[in-house]
């Protein structure tokens, strides 16, 4: 189906609220989907901000039965979901759920299930595909996807890190945009969706104290800490591949400090509704948030082609000549004396002797 997506409806409190959709999750065995998306979608529909008609088929190399792909997101919302799976909410949701295996060469089961869903739903639902699968993977599976006859009318969600630097995320690029236009495709970053860096936007522009002179002229540098619990449990393969920096810098703290950096804002309309802005998003986490958005077809917290290969290109001095490995002690803020060297002449400011403040992340996509 090519056809246009139906048209968003508003939820309770007049928020947005997407028209139908087909969701097909891609890797929606693996670590990211069971502690994230699924437990997202969930808080999505019990917030009473999912489409009023809408399927979510998973789909991995494994092959489940339906049933057992309905109790895998249980096990999982039970066990990372702010709202726990039970009661109608749960029973409605679950109704909701399907599963289609697919891989390279073997589509149809995947395609006969998206063509089912359609059918249930009716009308021109919008379909939204989520490759949480492992970067190695971005690539095999949009070319399955083309192999599908999904791809026409589809929008796309890629996980970070989009490529491990600027030539593999222009040929990851020519290789989406040989199926998806720009407008279909969600480069998503979920810190993006966290309030807390959307507050860096109104702290800065909306406050009068500070907005005159947020600039190079009066700041002489900008520290920017995310402390994290996790270790890399799980996730040594992921590491050993693409690495801290390819994970965090260059995705999360860039888009940060693009937050802290940038050029005056772009002109838009906003509309302010108390019921909006106090009511329900206000629960929504990063993931969530974004969730919501792409069924919006909303891009504004997604990054785009040119500014990953822009930042690829500023990273492509340290990929080539990274410096010698600085081990440190877990828990701790960092290799010393050479934290203090990194900022010289300034200082790194920490908070007291104490533990940091922890950011817990979800594991690579699997």
């Amino acid at each position: 189906m090519t056809s246009a997506p139906s048209r968003p409806s508003r939820a309770r409190g007049s928020m947005p609220r997407p028209g139908s959709h087909v969701i097909v999750m891609f890797g929606a065995t693996g670590d990211l989907a069971r502690r994230k998306l699924l437990p997202g979608l969930f808080r999505l529909a019990v917030a009473d901000l999912m489409p009023d008609t809408y399927r979510i088929i998973g789909s991995s190399r494994r092959d489940l039965t339906g049933e057992q792909f309905r109790e895998h997101a249980r096990q999982a919302i039970t066990e990372f979901g702010t709202v726990k799976p039970a009661g109608e909410a749960w029973e409605a949701f679950q109704r909701r759920l399907s599963f289609a295996s697919a891989e390279p060469g073997r589509t149809d089961a995947l395609t006969a299930a998206v063509e089912r869903a359609e059918q249930e739903i009716g009308g021109t639902p919008g379909r939204l595909c989520h490759l949480a699968v492992p970067p190695a993977a971005f690539e095999p599976t949009v070319t399955m996807l083309g192999a599908a006859g999904l791809a026409p009318g589809s929008r796309i969600i890629i996980e970070k890190p989009f490529g491990t630097d600027l030539a593999s995320a222009r040929a990851l690029n020519q290789k989406v945009h040989a199926l998806f236009g720009e407008s279909q495709v969600f480069r998503i970053d979920h810190f993006l969706g966290k309030e807390s860096v959307g507050n860096i936007l109104a702290f800065r522009f909306a406050n009068g104290l500070f907005e005159p002179v947020w600039n190079r002229k009066h700041i002489a540098y900008v520290q920017i800490d995310v402390p994290e619990t996790l270790g890399i449990e799980g996730r040594g393969v992921f590491y050993d591949a693409t690495g801290a920096y390819r994970d965090m810098i260059v995705t999360h703290l860039f888009q940060v400090l693009g937050f802290v950096a940038m050029m005056r804002l772009g002109a838009a309309e906003m509309t302010f509704r108390y019921a909006d802005s106090f009511g329900a998003a206000n629960g929504l986490d990063g993931y969530e948030r974004l969730l919501l958005e792409a069924m919006l077809g909303d891009q504004g917290l997604f990054t785009t082609a040119a500014s990953v290969e822009c930042l690829w290109e500023i990273s492509a001095p340290l990929l080539d000549n990274p410096p010698p490995i600085q081990p440190y002690a877990p828990g701790s803020w960092g290799p010393q004396p050479a934290l203090d060297r990194l900022t010289a002449p300034y200082h790194w400011h920490l908070p007291g002797a104490g533990t940091p403040s922890p950011v817990t992340e979800p594991s690579a996509p699997a």
